[in-house]
């Protein structure tokens, strides 16, 4: 199936090519040698029957807008020609080359047969990018721009134009007075110009501009259809660029194809017009994109982020540096766009080697595209016959991407619609194997809820019996610790297990607070309204910690501010929130508790003057998986489990915590429960 739709990608691919070709063909046109401003049509008179390409050695005189009488005043061996077309600034005077800022006169002399002359004639003038006016025999034909000697007077435009006149004479003198002080690098007649008897001048110019707007036609279809698309497929990136490079490309065709900008916004400042012109480049760009966007494995991304920096720098430039400079600087546009399409080449090269869907074609469309925009790219530094023509191969290009893009989608959807009829057959055997094994799970369930029952009665039986276990271990070693009788030797041991008693007893207490989260164990929640008596106990608690490192712990609170939670839970996230503070306390600090109202919660601040934290540390404090251990100022070890119990404590009483703490600047937890619920209890 692929096999065959590849096929018709590649008939398709080139019927649009050779119609596009076939269709933009040149009108027939001869090649005259025109030599030191002369050109003789007397033999052939081929101006009768077709059209002439005014190509050669016109004289050009630098400097001044003359006439052709004063042209032919000046002698011969004084006389200059230049080859049209080109920029005058090809030529060199006392091995200087002109400067691009000035004005020049062209002239050629057309000499034509009596007998089979023809009387109506037509001339046509490209995209000559400054003002210039024409003489013809002496008389004035028609003019762009103004075409002043000096630059305050100076107009330039661009406007392709046709101009046709009445002669009965046997030679025609052609006179172009052109001026330019804008473009810093060219000037002059640096594209073709054509002379033919009228009709064929008309029928060219027409065949021209209905080619330019068949391809301007197809670049808006492009644009409405694929955008279009984007809205349903926005996963699929090259949606977004075709339309972006047919919108750019008709902006192109605009500002320098033969359907000019200046016949519909005459009065255009030409400094905008060179703006959006230099836009223009980002064909290129976008064709990177398009070309990442369909084989991404094969794309270097260091190269991508590189042009991406690159060319918002130069969406940058080209909006507010001076234009002149730009325009100075135009060729490193150039060898960069170059650049790109090397890189799109090893791209596709490198999807072909890999078999890559349609790379083929989509090499052999870039290929048709590169032509073409290299032919523009090198009209830009040398004024080749034909410029400007990207649009024709970038056409070709996105048509093509477009037809390869739209097919892989509708295949793609052909086999989602077979698997998804593979799956609703799936799906009817699959309802007797569900009801199967939900009655099987019904089972489970039962079952497991049975377990469950029997794993709730056995950690309330450990609850239970276990806590009273260990305050009994408490009780006894406390007493045996304070015992002033005992000796030395047996106070160490009672100092021994009195520690190692409360460690485990505070183990044990974390651990079955945290598996009653877990379990259908109901918890027996109350009003907290005496919570600075509740601070003192677990104080109490740890009292010989406290004053083992000689800590000063003091308690601001202000009981009047109730608030709904588990009393067993509170005492344990107490507990180890003051356990902590001691274990990571110098020797002489402070611990500090205190609260107050914000907003609608009780906040519970536990703030201590100890080594702090870093950001990399509190980051993990709350997971266990990550929490890096630490050791207490005095050596004292713990299990990393504390805080993540407080947390999930917390939150299960509709709480929150958290942190603020600086490394050797001491550590603040502020823990907060809401008060909605007992003035809801009151009301």
């Amino acid at each position: 199936m692929r096999n065959n739709s590849r096929l018709k990608i590649i008939k398709i691919a080139t019927y649009v090519t050779l119609a596009i070709l076939l269709f933009g063909a040149n009108y027939t046109m001869s090649a005259q040698n025109i030599i030191r401003g002369t050109i003789d049509l007397r033999e052939t008179n081929i101006v009768k029957d077709d059209i002439v390409k005014l190509n050669g050695e016109w004289q050009f005189e630098y400097g001044n807008h003359l006439t052709s009488n004063e042209l032919k005043k000046i002698k011969s061996d004084k006389k200059t020609y230049l080859k049209i077309p080109s920029s005058w600034t090809h030529i060199s005077k006392k091995g200087i080359s002109l400067p691009a800022y000035g004005n020049g006169t062209y002239c050629l002399k057309i000499i034509l047969d009596e007998k089979n002359k023809i009387n109506n004639y037509g001339l046509y003038i490209g995209n000559i990018i400054s003002a210039y006016k024409l003489w013809i025999n002496d008389s004035l034909v028609g003019q762009a721009g103004v075409a002043a000697i000096d630059s305050v007077k100076f107009k330039p435009i661009y406007l392709p134009q046709s101009y046709y006149f009445y002669s009965t004479s046997d030679t025609i003198d052609i006179v172009i007075q052109v001026s330019n002080f804008y473009d810093p690098i060219y000037a002059g007649l640096w594209q073709n110009i054509y002379i033919g008897e009228r009709g064929t001048i008309e029928h060219y110019k027409w065949k021209i501009e209905l080619f330019t707007v068949f391809i301007f036609s197809t670049f808006i279809l492009l644009f409405l259809y694929q955008l279009s698309i984007s809205f349903v497929q926005k996963a699929e990136k090259s949606h977004l660029i075709i339309p972006l490079l047919a919108l750019i490309s008709m902006i192109k065709m605009l500002l320098d194809g033969p359907i000019s900008i200046y016949n519909f916004i005459p009065n255009l400042d030409f400094t905008i017009y060179y703006r959006l012109w230099l836009f223009s480049f980002f064909v290129i760009y976008l064709i990177v994109k398009l070309t990442n966007s369909i084989y991404p494995k094969e794309v270097n991304k260091k190269i991508d982020v590189f042009l991406d920096w690159l060319y918002g720098v130069f969406a940058i430039s080209f909006l507010f540096i001076d234009i002149q400079i730009i325009l100075s600087n135009i060729i490193l546009l150039v060898y960069i766009n170059l650049l790109c399409l090397g890189y799109i080449f090893t791209v596709l090269i490198k999807a072909v080697h890999r078999r890559r869907d349609y790379s083929i074609i989509t090499l052999l469309s870039f290929t048709v595209m590169a032509m073409f925009v290299l032919n523009d790219l090198l009209f830009v530094v040398t004024q080749s016959s034909y410029g400007y023509l990207s649009h024709i191969g970038v056409m070709v290009h996105i048509v093509i991407q477009s037809i390869t893009i739209s097919l892989k989608y509708a295949l793609s959807h052909n086999k989602v619609i077979q698997l998804s009829n593979e799956l609703m057959d799936a799906n009817r055997n699959l309802e007797v194997q569900v009801n199967i094994r939900t009655k099987e799970l019904n089972r489970a369930n039962e079952e497991l809820e049975s377990v469950n029952k029997q794993k709730d009665l056995l950690i309330s039986t450990i609850s239970h019996d276990l806590m009273g276990m260990f305050n009994t271990l408490i009780t006894f070693s406390k007493s045996l610790y304070k015992d002033k009788t005992i000796s030395d030797k047996q106070h160490i041991t009672a100092t021994k297990l009195y520690q190692i008693s409360n460690k485990g007893y505070y183990m044990l207490d974390n651990i079955l607070a945290w598996a009653k989260l877990h379990i259908t164990y109901k918890q027996e929640t109350k009003t907290i309204t005496n919570l600075n008596e509740l601070i003192n106990e677990n104080i109490y608690l740890l009292a010989e910690q406290i004053k083992n490192k000689s800590l000063i712990a003091t308690v601001e609170i202000n009981n009047e501010f109730h608030f709904y939670s588990s009393f067993d839970n509170l005492h344990t996230i107490i507990r180890n929130l003051l356990s902590n503070a001691i274990k990571f306390s110098n020797k002489g600090g402070q611990i500090k508790f205190r609260n107050n109202i914000s907003g609608n919660y009780v906040q519970i601040e536990i703030l201590d003057e100890g080594i702090g934290m870093s950001p990399e540390i509190m980051g993990s404090i709350f997971h266990p998986d990550t929490n890096k251990r630490r050791e207490g100022t005095a050596g004292e070890r713990g299990n990393g489990l504390g805080l993540f119990i407080v947390k999930e404590l917390i939150e299960s009483n509709n709480g929150k915590i958290t942190c603020i703490s600086k490394t050797d600047l001491g550590t603040q937890f502020i823990i907060e429960f809401p008060i909605k619920t007992i003035e809801l209890k009151k009301s």
